[in-house]
């Protein structure tokens, strides 16, 4: 799992245009452009087919319209598995919301 989690942070890091070491919204989309990056996704296990509310669910955990590599790298490692996972994620965080 480890290989994994530094394997995902080098594709994250391919798309960090700036070198920040955080992920922009345009940065992340650009997963979704890249083939590559997405049949390596698949075959972790990580289906991100909303990312735009993906990224937004992780941002909202911090003060910055950017998602610090790390917290992006534990919060896919996370949600490996069937590709329902991210649609729980998405539940929760919708819920948070109405809660508010």
């Amino acid at each position: 799992q480890m290989r994994e989690a530094g394997e995902l942070r080098q594709l994250l890091q391919s798309v960090d245009a700036d070198g920040t070491g955080s992920v922009s919204l345009d940065e992340f989309l650009q997963l979704g452009d890249a083939p590559r990056l997405n049949a390596i996704l698949e075959v972790m296990g990580l289906d991100i087919r909303d990312a735009n509310l993906l990224h937004s669910m992780l941002r909202s955990a911090g003060e910055s319209s950017e998602v610090n590599l790390d917290f992006l790298v534990d919060a896919m490692m996370r949600m490996k598995g069937p590709a329902m996972s991210v649609d729980l994620q998405a539940l929760a965080y919708k819920t948070d919301l109405l809660q508010e």
